[in-house]
């Protein structure tokens, strides 16, 4: 309960500067408002796999989400049919983001640690410069919804190849890799290579 209270508390301070209806300052936060939006249209009219934005270039369409990830527009189309708000509803979505990091983090370490060193992980994991360069100053969304998926990524691998007979570490191993390349993939490719090397010594341990 401890580790709990403390992670929700790092979240929650690392995501302060999320919980505003307002647009955040960073350089490509401008873009993601008007994708969202582009998106929902698309939702609204039964197209859930959104690659054409049709109010843009004066109403005459744009391919615009032909090159978006998807991943950061889908978890945020809920709180948007909520809120009707564009900038609140990514907002809230990049707090949940910063959640699932942290506890895909904590499980991960917890793999391979103690409680308190793992919890020690998945801070480091949300708090280091970039992931928070990431959330207000480049603006990156993108890469925050690939980065939540990460260690998620990982821990389903050593879960795997420790022998669990449940069925959760390849069900969320697979939607991680989803969410990841569907998030930002290169983020994605860039795992790969660490993720087979991770593997083999994963496989090598346990075998």
């Amino acid at each position: 309960i401890v580790v709990a209270i403390a992670l929700c508390a790092v979240c929650l301070a690392c995501a302060r500067g999320l919980f505003t209806g307002r647009l955040l300052a960073g350089h490509d936060a401008p873009a993601y408002p008007v994708t969202q939006h582009q998106f929902d249209l698309n939702i609204r009219e039964g197209v859930l796999f959104p690659r054409w934005a049709p109010d843009m270039r004066y109403g005459y369409g744009h391919p615009q989400l032909q090159f978006r990830p998807p991943t950061l527009h889908y978890l945020g189309e809920p709180l948007y049919l909520l809120t009707g708000h564009p900038f609140l509803s990514l907002n809230l979505t990049l707090v949940g983001l910063v959640f699932v990091a942290c506890l895909g983090m904590y499980l991960l370490a917890r793999v391979y640690l103690r409680p308190a060193w793992a919890a020690l992980a998945a801070t480091a994991y949300i708090t280091c410069h970039y992931y928070l360069a990431d959330l207000y100053l480049r603006g990156a969304y993108y890469e925050i919804s690939a980065m939540a998926c990460l260690p998620w990524i990982l821990w389903a691998q050593a879960r795997l190849l420790e022998g669990t007979r449940t069925v959760a570490p390849f069900l969320l191993g697979a939607l991680a890799w989803t969410g990841a390349f569907c998030g930002h993939p290169a983020t994605a490719t860039f795992l790969a290579p660490l993720a087979a090397a991770h593997a083999v010594v994963s496989w090598r341990n346990t075998r």
